[in-house]
């Protein structure tokens, strides 16, 4: 009976016992206590219901060290049975490892590999998609396997053809992953995906961003090839909250004097990285032309203006310096300097042109050396006689016990000396 049913009854009715009349608190006391013990029950049952829902929802716990030592073992069990090209029980392995070690950690890098294999082995694209998606999600705390896994979904949706599902994943991994290195191979398939739909300009426009991306362990990333355009690439949370047009301008300068500035872009919503780019040449610094000019010794300078920074700074300068650097290439060319050629004849004019942009030092022409050698095969016996030469003038040390131990004999086989080795060109 429901508890305001009760009040009423009691307001109609008095209350009166033998002993005299019994206070009207005291009846609502009691009542009180009746009804609580008879919802008791019902309160308990309310109570495990809504503690399973919160394990339900609460997190899977990470399986022990334990688990992981035995699951790593298993993995590189299935390593070793795939290298020696045992492959179908290396993926029996594999999938045991994901069976068996549901909590593990190491069952992602049993993801990807069974993922790698019907991607590249297989062709089963779609089982290879299941693998990846398993590791893409955010219950995996590993960002590189993250980007990694995402960005192998988008070449299964490239290979089977998918290509706008595809161009969604490859800017899923822009957008979330933009300080990775597959950032690179995320543009190289969307311009790829473009190209065979014969829309040529916006393959170009994302091939353009191949290479944009840097990884930590890249040591040429902060050295500058003259010659070559000049790619920037900023990363600053605040950039998140612009606009898709909207630009951040930069200022490069170079130890020559040459300033120019720079409108970088972001590469896509909501994303903390913009990217600019300016072209560069060898010669005299002109400002305000849109092209940097160096020299060989030059060095570059980006100044970036951050306008809010993490501890409550505003207007803080950020410059990055690199350096200017050239790859030499030497080529045999013909008479009007035109065109390479591939071989030179004996007892003729040869035209020879060095390009290296680190020899360039000043304004004026700048001109090198070059050694010019001509050589020729030797034959066996001129090869035969320097050898013996060398032996007879101590040029070969003769082995000695101490450095090197001595194998034991194997029945059949006659021991190799060791060779001399000589240059065989002269």
């Amino acid at each position: 009976m429901p508890l305001t049913c009760l009040r009423l009854k009691l307001l109609k009715h008095p209350f009166t016992h033998i002993g005299g009349v019994v206070s009207l608190n005291k009846v609502i006391n009691r009542l009180f206590f009746h009804v609580q013990v008879a919802m008791l029950p019902r309160v308990l049952i309310l109570l495990i219901f809504c503690l399973s829902l919160s394990l339900q929802a609460a997190p899977p716990v990470r399986g022990s060290i334990i688990e992981d030592r035995a699951a790593r073992k298993l993995l590189q069990a299935g390593d070793l049975r795939y290298d020696a090209g045992e492959q179908e029980k290396a993926l029996e392995i594999w999938q045991s490892v994901v069976e068996r070690y549901p909590k593990s950690k190491i069952r992602y890098q049993a993801h990807l590999k069974l993922g790698e294999h019907h991607l590249t082995k297989g062709n089963a694209y779609d089982k290879a998609r299941a693998h990846f998606e398993t590791v893409s999600t955010e219950e995996n705390t590993d960002t590189d396997q993250r980007a990694l896994a995402t960005l192998k979904m988008g070449v299964c949706l490239f290979e089977g053809r998918h290509y706008g599902q595809c161009f969604k994943v490859m800017r899923k991994v822009i957008e979330e992953f933009p300080v990775a290195e597959q950032v690179n191979e995320a543009y190289y398939y969307i311009g790829l995906g473009h190209f065979k739909q014969g829309h040529y300009g916006r393959a170009i426009l994302a091939m353009e961003k191949v290479g944009t991306a840097v990884g930590q362990k890249d040591q040429n990333a902060e050295k500058l090839e003259a010659g070559k355009r000049f790619f920037v690439k900023i990363e600053d949370a605040d950039l998140a909250i612009l606009e898709r047009n909207e630009t951040v301008p930069i200022k490069v300068r170079t130890s020559e004097g040459d300033e120019e500035t720079v409108e970088c872009l972001p590469v896509g919503r909501n994303v903390r990285v913009v990217l600019g780019s300016i072209p560069t040449r060898l010669g005299k610094a002109r400002k305000g032309n849109g092209i940097i000019e160096v020299t060989g010794t030059a060095k570059v300078q980006v100044d970036y203006v951050d306008s809010h920074t993490a501890n409550r700074a505003f207007d803080v300068d950020r410059k990055k310096a690199v350096t200017v650097v050239g790859n030499a290439l030497v080529q045999v060319m013909d008479g009007a300097f035109s065109e390479a050629l591939q071989g030179v004849v004996l007892g003729k004019e040869t035209n020879i042109q060095v390009s290296d942009a680190d020899r360039d030092t000043s304004d004026k022409a700048d001109g090198l050396k070059v050694k010019v050698q001509v050589l020729r095969q030797k034959t066996p016996v001129e090869i035969e006689e320097e050898k013996a030469k060398l032996i007879a003038e101590g040029g070969v040390a003769p082995p000695t016990p101490v450095a090197k131990p001595v194998l034991p004999p194997v029945s059949g086989v006659e021991p190799v000396e060791e060779q001399v080795q000589v240059d065989p060109f002269k």
